[in-house]
């Protein structure tokens, strides 16, 4: 009896799991506007896709947080830790708070794959917030937990520090491309 109940339960907790937040990849918008009624989500469109945002404070630090839609359906989610959290932070500062991420990304066992434009530094651990000042490095760390990829990068870009954390079904963000492809 006890393994008949067992059973039944595992498909109900693998059902109410969630791929991104309290989303699950495929919902409308509008399943996310009733699963948030209390947020006024600011609108935006991203390359052919419509996007919803609003801010919050995840692991301490301010963030955008956003849902994008292709044809009405989520493929992704991320956040996009705020530019203004940032503006009195050194590289070193800006390099702790992705390491604070990191940890907490351990449970999806992520793959460091930094990006080195300029490997002057690359075996010099203690330059690191040097090198990412100087735009010679993207951190990017990747990792997948069931059908959501997950990427986690800090870089520099025209001297903007860029800090964010993309949770995506594969499948879905493979049509997206697909579709910007056919634009050409």
């Amino acid at each position: 009896m006890k393994k008949l109940l067992l059973l039944l339960f595992i498909p109900i907790v693998c059902l109410s799991q969630n791929d991104f937040r309290k989303m699950n990849w495929g919902e409308s918008s509008e399943i996310l506007k009733e699963k948030y009624s209390e947020i006024n989500f600011i609108k935006e469109d991203f390359m052919g896709s419509k996007a919803f945002a609003h801010e919050d404070i995840i692991g301490g630090m301010e963030a955008y947080v956003y849902y994008l839609f292709v044809e009405d359906k989520l493929y992704a989610g991320a956040y996009l830790f705020s530019y203004d959290s940032y503006s009195l932070k050194s590289s070193t500062d800006r390099l702790k708070d992705f390491n604070n991420v990191s940890a907490r990304l351990e449970k999806y066992n992520m793959s460091r794959e930094d990006v080195w434009i300029n490997d002057s530094y690359k075996n010099k651990p203690n330059d690191l917030d040097f090198a990412l000042n100087l735009e010679h490095v993207s951190l990017v760390e990747r990792g997948i937990d069931g059908d959501t990829a997950i990427e986690h990068t800090l870089e520099k870009s025209e001297g903007d520090f860029v800090h964010k954390l993309l949770y995506t079904n594969p499948v879905l963000l493979q049509k997206v491309l697909d579709s910007v492809d056919d634009d050409f």
